[in-house]
């Protein structure tokens, strides 16, 4: 199956999920208020009064079920069509049942035929344990009904009129769980309430139930034997410098059928986001991506890649994906890197001020096999209390931004800046390997307070030239977010590109995370800049693919991080103003004071 033939098979679910949605609507408003006297008067004198009204009722909870289903239907779930079939279905005849409605009768087994026409559309899975734990919640729910309609009945029994009895309870309840009512007469506010309960009860339960079934497909983490799989094929494969993000535990892996190869992923708002260029010889990437696609489609997902490198952007075009530009990789080429000329003069500076200082440099366990040495544990221990004295909790980016283990990984380097005495850590960075570039690429920056200026320059400065003496070809300073090298272009920009740009100028966004400076600090090692771009499946689809992609950076974004994060900045504003207002009555009292 070709990008084409998904792209209408996604294009058929989603008309299909509107029509679907409409008669809900209609549904609801048929029972509610369109009403034609002679049809009425006919079914009444077929079927008794309880009859008609109840399946007004059944009306009703049909509308509201199949607006529910409306979302399952649009990602294409089979479970969904399935229960939408028997909705349709029911309407059809709960709606000749209450007015001879023979329209909306017709309206839904008309789509009952489409959904039957269009079957192979409606393949996605929904998750196992959740049906599992929603079948177990539907028998505990019941005998939890069952109990609480006992216990009322009993304490509310002498509170009913015209006669109680239990198989009149149970009427009730069945009757009330479907939004009627039964042969039970309240005679006061607590056994009206007590009737009234079971309907909201049934809602409750019905959009659990549903919910619940339609929930999509929920990717699982990667094995440890699918991790040693996974390395073997960057060993070969792997030319991006995200690619050792695939080996971290918070990604799951696809492995290829038909071609080796394997894409590492998150799914987060039902979209699947691919960390980096799928990992695969170049001439195999549109048969991997198509099988992954054909997955994603399986599973309810959308798909999207994330800070993909521009060599194959014409096979992602030739899917029928869409790009957009979201920042540049800083490359460099560690044959031809030195301190020596012009253009780099600012780091040959930087790198000679921090030795006269003192300040010396060291790649922790490059001196030994079998692990860090106790000196090098001591300064790992300063690392990881330095990391934790900058950690942002829960503002922490994750995904594509790496963070220092809590113990050493033995495939990465660790650089640090140590003080005048040669025991203290003022500047550290992790290195993840570029298996198949003979690389490095930076990961973890962090440095003290309290250090030097120009200390981060020396230290990713002597650390390119360690790896350069090692015999390594490239090292990447990693991607700075939001940036376009190529600024004398903007005229030819599209509108989405020139948001990008936007964002990256806009200096709150730079207040936090600091896009800007991350750019000019990486230009000072005169990078061999490369594009690097989001890949989407279509424009419709665009702003549930950014969202997917915040998601997988911020995990625990929400309500209520959105509110810490808003309180933070009120605070820090206001903390600005009192500053500037103290600035200011202290100015104007010192130029007063003279004149006094």
């Amino acid at each position: 199956m070709n990008r084409s033939m998904i792209g209408r098979r996604r294009a058929w679910r989603r008309r299909i999920a509107g029509l679907v949605v409409l008669m809900g609507c209609a549904n609801i408003l048929s029972s509610l208020v369109v009403r034609v006297e002679a049809r009425e008067h006919f079914m009444r004198m077929l079927l008794p009064l309880e009859i008609e009204r109840g399946s007004r009722h059944l009306a009703v909870v049909a509308g509201l079920a199949l607006l529910a289903v409306g979302r399952g239907l649009w990602r294409g779930q089979r479970w969904t069509w399935r229960i939408t079939i028997g909705l349709l279905a029911g309407s059809a005849l709960v709606h000749l049942i209450k007015g001879l409605d023979w329209e909306e009768a017709a309206l839904a087994l008309g789509l009952v035929g489409l959904l039957l026409w269009r079957q192979r559309d409606f393949r996605a899975v929904s998750d196992p344990p959740t049906l599992m734990r929603a079948v177990r919640a539907l028998a505990l729910s019941i005998a939890g009904l069952l109990v609480y309609a006992l216990i009322g009945g009993v304490m509310l029994q002498s509170q009913f009129g015209g006669g109680f009895s239990w198989s009149a309870l149970f009427a009730e309840l069945g009757a009330r769980l479907l939004l009627g009512t039964g042969p039970l007469q309240p005679q006061s506010h607590r056994a009206f309430w007590f009737l009234e309960s079971f309907s909201v009860v049934g809602v409750a339960l019905l959009a659990y139930l549903i919910g619940a079934f339609l929930r999509p497909l929920v990717s699982l983490p990667a094995a440890r034997h699918e991790h040693e799989q996974a390395r073997q094929l960057l060993s070969r494969y792997a030319t991006s410098s995200l690619a050792y993000f695939a080996l971290l535990p918070d990604k799951s892996l696809y492995f290829g059928r038909s071609v080796a190869g394997v894409i590492p992923y998150r799914v987060a708002a039902n979209v699947a986001v691919v960390c980096g260029d799928p990992i695969v010889a170049p001439e195999n990437l549109a048969a991997l991506l198509h099988e992954f696609d054909e997955q994603c489609a399986l599973s309810g997902w959308e798909l999207c890649c994330y800070e993909v490198q521009a060599e194959q952007l014409a096979t992602y075009a030739e899917l029928g994906f869409h790009t957009l530009k979201i920042g540049e990789d800083a490359w460099i080429d560690l044959k031809q890197f030195s301190l020596k000329g012009k253009p780099i003069a600012d780091i040959r500076h930087a790198v000679s001020k921090i030795e006269r200082e003192g300040v010396s440099f060291r790649v922790l366990g490059q001196d030994r096999q079998d692990g860090f040495s106790p000196a090098d544990e001591q300064l790992w221990t300063q690392m990881q209390s330095l990391a934790g004295s900058q950690s942002r909790a829960d503002f922490e980016l994750q995904f594509s931004i790496g963070q220092l283990p809590a113990t050493p990984d033995p495939e990465a380097r660790y650089s640090v800046a140590l003080g005048s005495d040669g025991a203290t850590v003022i500047a550290c960075c992790s290195w993840l390997p570029i298996y198949a570039a003979g690389g490095w690429a930076l990961d973890v920056m962090l440095r003290t307070p309290d250090a030097p200026n120009g200390a981060m320059e020396y230290l990713i400065a002597q650390s390119l030239l360690a790896f350069q003496q090692a015999g390594a070809a490239w090292a990447s300073l990693g991607v700075a977010p939001l940036a376009d090298a190529d600024v004398e272009q903007d005229d030819e920009r599209s509108l989405l590109q020139r948001g990008v740009r936007f964002l990256y100028e806009h200096p709150r966004v730079n207040e936090f995370y600091r896009y800007k400076s991350l750019f000019f600090f990486k230009r000072k090692f005169v990078p061999a800049w490369r594009g690097v771009y989001l890949v989407y499946s279509s424009r419709l689809s665009l702003p549930g693919t950014l969202y997917a992609v915040l998601k997988v950076h911020l995990p625990a974004i929400g309500p209520r991080l959105i509110t810490d994060f808003l309180r933070q900045q009120g605070q820090h504003n206001l903390a600005r103003w009192q500053s500037w207002l103290r600035t200011r009555f202290t100015a104007r009292e010192h130029a007063e004071s003279p004149q006094q």
